[in-house]
């Protein structure tokens, strides 16, 4: 049975071009994102590096050999920049060219030392799945920053990649005629069908990654407070869900300034924005990554703690007040203004009912702090039964 290796080739080119056309325009739609604009240079690279090697044997070899193979690389390496610009890191872009300049020497080498089709074929993959390698290692380490479903998916799809390029490598090596781009042999016929494949697919994750991203985005500015920076009560419901999956408690930290319309009275909203400002910026730096602060209303905040117990959130309380008592909000006039803070914690659980349900019952420890004389925290009466 005779493989026409030539169409498949011709194929990936038509694939390719569509696909780097569509990141291109994505890019158009979304500027901020520079990552499309390399994934979609870079399958055009490969979309005429592909139709290049497909016209071997009707176009010059230089062209279809070693310019071919070079913008197949190239393309490679502007896939991977992308990569590393969608998730954040570094990239010198100077260093572009030279994993393909490099192989172009390497082709050199080879046809003066009379090297064949495999031993092209051979580097060609080495060089391909080193670069992939590379994509997969960086999007790794991206998903411990910020998780995204598409980006996993995605990892999946570049270990393909380096599946099939080990494959053309090991057939070169232990199979005459099978590095030839163009010929008939079965394993590099079903190899490029394969890349057809991946480039489809890794299309596909590139702007499923992007829309993914977006959206959380625009979830999470759903869930803050614009004047504070940190979760509005929308937010904090979320987290509540999240922190208490599977019944875990979750201690519940609700927290009122002392006297706070009297500095709205007496200095203005704008002294007083600047006091709940302060208060975030101190509950936060306290709180670190234990758990998450929110603003519940007013000036009123919550902070929630997962997997703790009722007297962690207390050390966590007085820490937050005696932060907050040391600091001070200076006003246009030049006065300093102090501020104390009252708080109720208590501590529930998703399966004993809901962020509401379990503020009431913080709430009315705070209700004892502010008629005791403020400035206090207390744990309410009933924290301890709800602790499992």
């Amino acid at each position: 049975m005779t493989f026409d290796t030539r169409i498949v080739w011709l194929c990936l080119a038509a694939v390719l071009v569509t696909v780097g056309v569509l990141l291109c325009l994505q890019f158009l739609l979304n500027r901020s994102e520079r990552a499309m604009l390399y994934w979609g240079l870079g399958k055009v690279a490969g979309a005429s590096g592909a139709m290049l090697v497909g016209l071997r044997g009707l176009i010059p070899n230089v062209w279809s050999i070693a310019v071919g193979n070079v913008l197949v690389t190239l393309a490679m390496t502007l896939l991977m920049v992308g990569c590393r610009l969608f998730n954040g890191q570094s990239v010198r872009t100077a260093w572009i060219p030279l994993p393909a300049g490099m192989q172009f020497v390497v082709y050199l080498l080879i046809d003066a030392l009379g090297g064949g089709a495999d031993l092209r074929g051979a580097v060609a993959a080495t060089f391909i799945g080193g670069l992939v390698a590379a994509g997969a290692v960086s999007c790794a380490a991206a998903e411990r920053v910020e998780h995204l479903r598409w980006r996993t998916w995605f990892i999946g799809v570049l270990v393909g990649w380096v599946v099939v390029m080990v494959f053309r490598v090991v057939s070169a090596a232990l199979l005459p005629g099978s590095g030839d781009p163009v010929g008939d042999h079965v394993s590099q016929f079903f190899s490029a069908v394969a890349v057809i494949v991946l480039s489809l697919t890794n299309g596909v994750a590139f702007m499923m990654m992007s829309r993914e991203r977006i959206d959380a985005r625009l979830t999470a500015m759903t869930m803050i407070d614009g004047p504070t920076g940190v979760l509005n009560r929308l937010g904090l419901q979320r987290s509540y869900r999240e922190l208490g999956r599977g019944g875990r408690p979750v201690v519940v930290v609700l927290t009122d300034i002392d006297d706070f319309k009297t500095v709205n009275d007496r200095h203005g909203h704008a002294v007083g924005d600047a006091v709940l400002g302060r208060f975030a910026a101190v509950a936060q730096r306290t709180l670190g990554a234990a758990g998450v602060v929110g603003r519940y209303g007013g000036d009123e905040f919550c902070l929630l703690l997962g997997e703790a117990t009722v007297d962690d959130g207390h050390r966590l309380a007085e820490r937050v007040r005696l932060a907050f008592g040391a600091t001070a909000t200076t006003t246009g006039d030049g006065d300093t203004v102090r501020s104390t803070v009252s708080i109720g914690v208590a501590v529930a659980s998703n399966r004993s009912g809901t962020l509401n349900e379990a503020l009431k019952t913080a709430d009315a420890a705070l209700y004892e702090a502010k008629s005791t004389g403020r400035n206090r925290s207390v744990i309410a009466s009933d924290a301890g039964d709800r602790v499992d």
